[in-house]
């Protein structure tokens, strides 16, 4: 009794859909899938699952709104500060409104 064998199927490699440019003439997609390509394989996202995607972009969309927060809040006010003690450290003296602007400001 002869088995006749099935021919086997040729299994082409495929790259995934993810990776092709997008069909458009659209300049700004093609910059921003570009883009995407270019952060995925630099910080090897690519080999990441989804859910490790989210979890890096949460943590890293937190540390950046900190940093922001720490700009715009606390920033100026040690700008004030470091002034002060510049035109201490330079002149040796306080120079009389910055004296009474820090002691009109409250500190909070």
């Amino acid at each position: 009794m002869q088995t006749q064998q099935q021919p086997r199927e040729r299994i082409v490699a495929k790259p995934n859909r993810i990776c092709q440019p997008p069909q458009t003439n659209s300049r700004v997609v093609m910059m921003l899938w570009r883009w995407k390509i270019w952060v995925e394989g630099t910080f090897i996202f690519s080999m990441l699952e989804p859910w490790e995607k989210i979890l890096i972009a949460s943590i890293f969309l937190v540390l950046l709104s900190l940093i922001f927060m720490a700009l715009f809040k606390y920033l100026p006010q040690h700008l004030i500060v470091m002034h002060r003690r510049a035109v201490y450290y330079l002149w040796g003296e306080v120079h009389p409104s910055l004296a009474v602007r820090a002691r009109q400001r409250p500190h909070s």
